[in-house]
């Protein structure tokens, strides 16, 4: 009987939902049999389904589930490491020493290796991907920096271009605040033309984005954009204050005179 119940349980096998819809094997494909390897006519289906899991993700969580069936480990003659999870209603940290002192109890030979909690797993799965930001977040940064210093340096520019311009307006009654309207104005149009190029390329390069991030949703591409085009507008009009305060500050009579 001993034997019995353990080629019983070698035949058991339990298969994902993905393995399900992908062998079409409908809503409750219990008692059906499958084999592995490839298979010839008259090759014998030895695995009995006896049980239906949900989807997991296998080795990465960017990825879909795929579809998966699972053996008793008894069957696996070459086994070396096997992956055991425990769950619990405490905190991980305080059940830890008592899962080591546990096991050695099972067997003092049995090594026990990268003992970690499920948030931590998922932490060392994602890490490429949190330092693939932070750089990306840095270089953000470096080329914010350099946008605004040369966005500065244009205006700096147009507004020397322009001293005499700027003189003949003032001499005809043209204010200080019409004038720093006038440098900003140019500063207004440079960023929507910007934002109306910008944002239709950030929207639809960020379908590639979400195949490279965990957990990126579609609202989180546009709220970005909107948020990187409100920053840029800052960062814009930042710039463009001192060249349109040193335009505002130009006399007239200087202006005029200006080659």
């Amino acid at each position: 009987r001993d034997r019995e119940r353990e080629a019983g349980e070698e035949r058991a096998v339990v298969i994902n939902e993905a393995f399900a819809r992908k062998f079409q094997l409908g809503p409750n494909p219990l008692g059906r049999h499958m084999t592995m390897g490839e298979t010839k006519k008259g090759t014998a289906l030895d695995l009995e389904i006896v049980g239906l899991v949900k989807d997991a993700r296998y080795s990465d969580v960017k990825e879909k589930a795929p579809p998966q069936f699972y053996l008793p480990y008894q069957r696996d003659k070459n086994l070396r490491s096997a992956s055991v999870y425990v769950a619990s209603n405490v905190p991980p940290e305080t059940i830890i020493g008592a899962i080591r002192q546990r096991v050695a109890q099972l067997d003092p030979n049995l090594p026990l290796e990268d003992l970690r909690t499920l948030d931590e797993q998922v932490r060392v799965n994602v890490a490429p991907d949190r330092t693939i930001s932070i750089l990306t977040m840095l270089f953000g940064g470096l080329a914010t920096l350099l946008a605004m210093i040369g966005l500065y340096g244009v205006l700096a520019y147009n507004v020397e271009r322009r001293t005499r311009e700027i003189g003949i307006r003032q001499a005809l009654g043209a204010d200080a605040a019409s004038v720093r309207w006038l440098v900003l104005g140019e500063v207004g149009r440079l960023v929507g033309l910007g934002v109306i190029i910008g944002i239709p390329l950030a929207l639809a390069l960020s379908r590639w984005t979400r195949s490279l991030l965990y957990r990126l949703a579609d609202t989180d591409s546009l709220g970005t954009a909107l948020l990187a085009a409100l920053t840029l507008a800052a960062i814009a009009a930042l710039a463009g204050a001192l060249p349109a305060r040193r335009a505002a500050a130009i006399d007239p009579m200087t202006a005029l005179r200006h080659d």
